[in-house]
């Protein structure tokens, strides 16, 4: 995500602003000490997309609903906690893999859909993403 979406825009993307809380107040946490070494090395735009990236969160309504229309149940809190880390995970390899895609064919500006399909090509082939191929049945009972 650029800087230029609205909260509106955010919000219908069953995105939310999450700039209340910050969690570099945490001490100890050897990750936000090597976020502390490598934000000075930052670009001016990777810094601008790195701390989108850190406030931006899905919103639980949303993750809620989707968990519910796939599984045909509904999900407790700390699972819906749980599916908003991985899923925002994966839009990081996967905005991550894009932006590598693009770079490496010369490529300036936002990321288009091409970027995408070709970065989910990649984590598949790199097994980052699970493909379950569907099997047959080869006997069936009636």
């Amino acid at each position: 995500l650029d800087g230029s979406d609205s909260d509106e825009n955010l919000a219908g993307l069953g995105l939310v602003s999450d700039e209340g809380t910050d969690t570099e107040d945490i001490k100890g946490d050897p990750t936000l000490a090597q976020i502390k070494l490598l934000k000075p090395q930052f670009t001016p735009t990777q810094l601008d997309r790195f701390d989108n990236f850190r406030k931006v969160t899905f919103g639980k309504p949303a993750v809620r609903e989707i968990m519910k229309r796939v599984t045909k149940k509904t999900a407790n809190e700390a699972i819906v906690v749980a599916m908003i880390g991985i899923t925002k995970v994966f839009v990081g390899e996967l905005v991550e893999t894009s932006r590598t895609a693009m770079d490496e064919r010369g490529e300036l500006g936002p990321i288009q859909p091409r970027h995408i399909r070709e970065a989910y090509r990649r984590l598949k082939m790199a097994n980052k993403i699970p493909y379950f191929k569907k099997q047959r049945k080869v006997f069936r009972r009636r």
